[in-house]
This record gives structure tokens, C-alpha cells and sequence, in this order.
């Protein structure tokens, strides 16, 4: 990691308030509402952003779905981080969310790769 650990805990707190974390792991979760209302999980890492989905089904889970099933779940790629040039690929046929709840995604992915690199 670039950052030093009081600058990792201001932007924990800054950029991620709500969110939960796995920093051992580089990952980060929260529960956002779809265009419909449903709470769906959105896991940021140095990959980029996932929603989990029950195989077989298109519908991504809330988190409280995604521990019933964690066995049979597969991750979908909402917007994947390019490391060669530090850019987002958003996954335009997944079109759940509101486009200020996927700038925010996206602002998430940019800034959790800053600071884990």
C-alpha cells in the first residue's frame, strides 16, 4: 500500500462511510437500493465492483439472500477496474441501480484502488 495508515483511515471515513470492510482482504461492502427498492450487496475490490446473484438467477441479493445462499452464488461484474490504464468498464447490461448510486459505485472503485496499490 501506497498510503500511510492515518491517510487509508481518512479516506475509510471520508469516502466509505456505510460501508464495511475486509481490509485484509482488499475488499469492501455495501447494501445499495436497486431502480426497484431492493437492496442489493455491492462488493468493491481491486477488481472492481460485483453485485452476488443466486446461480441461475439474473436478480442480484441483498446481503441478508447472499448468506442464505453463499454456496451457490456467482459474482457479476457491475464495473470492472483496468489496472493498465486506471480505468472503470462498466457492464452496461447490468442496469440496476440509479446513475448517482453508480457514480458513487464507480467514484468507490477509483478511490479503493488509490489508496490499496
Amino acid at each position: 500500500m501506497k498510503c500511510s495508515l492515518f491517510e487509508i483511515e481518512k479516506v475509510l471515513n471520508e469516502d466509505f462511510s456505510g460501508w464495511s470492510f475486509l481490509l485484509d482482504e482488499g475488499i469492501a461492502w455495501k447494501e445499495f437500493q436497486s431502480k426497484s427498492g431492493k437492496p442489493i450487496l455491492v462488493t468493491v475490490s481491486e477488481m472492481g465492483a460485483t453485485v452476488r446473484s443466486k446461480e441461475g438467477l439474473i436478480s442480484p441479493l441483498s446481503e441478508k439472500e447472499w448468506k442464505k445462499h453463499i454456496p451457490s452464488t456467482v459474482e457479476i461484474f457491475l464495473v470492472e477496474y483496468l489496472w493498465s490504464d486506471g480505468s472503470l468498464s462498466p457492464n452496461d447490461n447490468l442496469n440496476i441501480f440509479s446513475s448517482d448510486i453508480l457514480e458513487h459505485i464507480y467514484q468507490c472503485v477509483l478511490r479503493w484502488n488509490d489508496i490499496i496499490r
